[in-house]
């Protein structure tokens, strides 16, 4: 008996979902939306008297067109490729192994320059006597961030273990929020 009263809902349900149709034209198009613009900024410095080694490193000296906005330094992204002479339309990300491995880029930035600096690819001091491979290009791509969540440490620590305790717990804590 049960068995047939299950075959026959279930029955039941795919003929409803099979029979049922939207009736009626389709409504107006609504208003369009605002712009989907996430604010990102590209800057993309070509500057070969710039991106020349110095050492071991180079900065790029920010002017009145080129900032990293407080928001970004401390909450957002900052993006950083750089493009070699010698593997030209091959974009690298910084930090990270340069052109062919031959180099470990580090990065860092503080209000007034972005500092890009490199290393041997085991990452001690570039010990070679010829510069790391030139630079062609670097794009600094700055991400403000949408939203910020502060978070902090757990006070306590769910059982993970015990499934309804972990479900209190986590319950609660979206109560609290």
């Amino acid at each position: 008996m049960k068995k047939a009263l299950t075959v026959l809902l279930v029955c039941l349900l795919a003929f409803t979902f099979l029979y049922c149709t939207k009736e009626g034209e389709r409504g107006p198009r609504g208003p369009a939306g605002a712009d989907g613009n996430a604010n990102v900024k590209t800057y993309i410095f070509t500057d070969s008297l710039e991106l020349s080694w110095t050492g071991a490193g180079f900065s790029l000296l920010y002017d009145s067109v080129f900032s990293i906005p407080d928001s970004i330094r401390t909450e957002g992204m900052v993006l950083i490729y750089m493009e070699y002479y010698m593997l030209p339309d091959w974009w690298y990300a910084a930090p990270g192994m340069g052109a062919g491995g031959y180099v470990l880029i580090r990065t860092g930035f503080d209000p007034n320059r972005v500092m890009i600096i490199a290393l041997d690819p085991d990452g001690k001091n570039w010990s070679s006597s010829t510069p790391p491979p030139a630079v062609k290009t670097v794009r600094v791509i700055l991400v403000p961030p949408s939203e910020v969540i502060m978070m902090r440490k757990l006070k306590e620590t769910p059982d993970l273990s015990d499934p309804v305790a972990a479900l209190d717990y986590f319950s609660r804590r979206e109560s609290i929020n």
